[in-house]
C-alpha cells in the first residue's frame, strides 16, 4: 500500500507522475453513511471528490484525490439535506 491507504479505508484506483508532483486517485472503502446532524442513514445521491495537496512522500509533493459517496438525509426534520460520507 502507498501512504497507508488501506489503514485509512482507501483503495488506490490510479496513480501517475505529473511532473512536479505525484498524483494518486483513491476511493473510500470504509466510510459512514449517516448524517452528522441527526445520525440517520442517508439515501445515496452521487459522488464527490476531496483533494489533499502537498503531502510529502519520499521527498516528492503528492496530491491524493479521494472519491466519496454523497447522500441525501432521509430525516425530513433535519436541517441538513445533503452530506458527504466520512472516512472511518
Amino acid at each position: 500500500t502507498i501512504c497507508r491507504t488501506a489503514e485509512l479505508g482507501l483503495a488506490i484506483t490510479g496513480a501517475m507522475d505529473a511532473g512536479d508532483f505525484t498524483f494518486i486517485e483513491a476511493t473510500a472503502t470504509a466510510f459512514a453513511d449517516t448524517c452528522n446532524s441527526c445520525a440517520m442513514s442517508g439515501q445515496f445521491r452521487d459522488h464527490a471528490y476531496r483533494t489533499l495537496i502537498d503531502l510529502p512522500i519520499v521527498g516528492f509533493p503528492t496530491k491524493l484525490r479521494i472519491r466519496l459517496p454523497r447522500y441525501r438525509c432521509t430525516n425530513d426534520n433535519c436541517a441538513v439535506k445533503y452530506f458527504q460520507a466520512q472516512l472511518v
